[in-house]
């Protein structure tokens, strides 16, 4: 009910003819919020644009480097090789034998490694010499796999980006790629070559796994998503406080979902951190009301306008 009144409210300020361009949605919980709303304003036909900000793997070009990871981790098994091979936002050069593969995997139950005997046995080998399928389809398992393996335990960065591009050239089409997940891939890259930097600033500083520091970094990177569309701005609460619209709109503006405290020297524990910042008795600071007077000032046509559900 609170987001189709939303979106009757912004109509009616169209009729005023202030554009959609003009105004913004200030969203506390973008997350559970923002496919919603997204939802709600295709059904009143009102053109839009979710301004979020996600990791980088949480698109299907950054998430490569985590399903490489879990196919090594995982001994190339079924699930795992499915998932890489099936990743449609990258631009496979051959698409036809990751189908191929998989197909063969399901139809001869290859479905993860096992040890005997202290020996360990790569259920896709053992199936391909028991089943002779094509020669190409074992040759490119086995490239595959030499590849990732390659990858995800290279010693340094520098190698790991080497391994990284040798692995490009060999599967992906970069000139198929989408300009989306070129720029996603482009940004991980970016992410790895400052990791270089700082290991050649520090040659003595050596990591266990290069790779898994990498994955971890980029899983804690957040990538904004570029478009030229033109609608209502969907934005963080927080983000747009400062920015002057002609309308601004706070959804879900509870007192707990409005509530905004610094918390300074967050890292240290709580006892040492109010120690540093004036004993006990230390509270941090609630500038709450001050966000919610800068919506206030900054809506410049019409009074900010602030919704909540009736049942918080």
């Amino acid at each position: 009910v609170e987001l189709k009144n939303i979106a009757h409210f912004i109509l009616s300020q169209k009729e005023k003819n202030i554009s959609f361009e003009n105004i913004a949605i200030n969203v506390p919980d973008l997350d559970i919020y923002g496919p919603y709303i997204s939802r709600e304003l295709d059904l009143y036909e009102i053109p839009h644009i979710l301004k979020f900000s996600k990791p980088l793997v949480s698109f299907g070009a950054g998430n490569f480097f985590i399903q490489l990871k879990n196919c090594v981790s995982n001994n190339f098994s079924f699930n795992s090789l499915k998932v890489l091979l099936f990743n449609n936002e990258l631009p496979w050069i051959r698409p036809e034998l990751n189908e191929a593969l998989i197909v063969y995997g399901q139809k001869n139950n290859c479905i993860c490694s096992f040890e005997y005997s202290d020996e360990k046995i790569d259920i896709w080998l053992k199936s391909f010499k028991d089943n002779s399928p094509s020669a190409d389809l074992i040759a490119y398992y086995n490239s595959l796999k030499d590849f990732s393996i390659k990858i995800t335990k290279s010693k340094t960065f520098a190698e790991l980006r080497e391994f990284y591009f040798q692995f490009r050239n060999k599967f992906f089409n970069m000139d198929n790629c989408s300009d989306k997940s070129n720029l996603i891939m482009s940004r991980c890259i970016s992410e790895l070559s400052e990791l270089i930097d700082i290991e050649e600033l520090f040659p003595d500083c050596q990591i266990n796994s290069p790779y898994d520091f990498f994955v971890e970094h980029i899983s804690t990177k957040s990538y904004l998503e570029q478009t030229s569309y033109q609608g209502v701005q969907i934005l963080p609460f927080k983000t747009a406080a400062c920015a002057p619209f002609d309308c601004h709109i706070i959804i879900d503006s509870a007192q707990a979902s409005t509530s905004v405290i610094y918390k300074p020297l967050s890292f240290l524990r709580e006892d040492k951190r109010k120690i540093l910042l004036g004993g006990k008795n230390y509270e941090d600071p609630n500038v709450s009301e001050e966000f919610l007077k800068l919506y206030a000032m900054n809506s410049t046509s019409i009074p900010a306008y602030f919704s909540c559900s009736l049942k918080t």
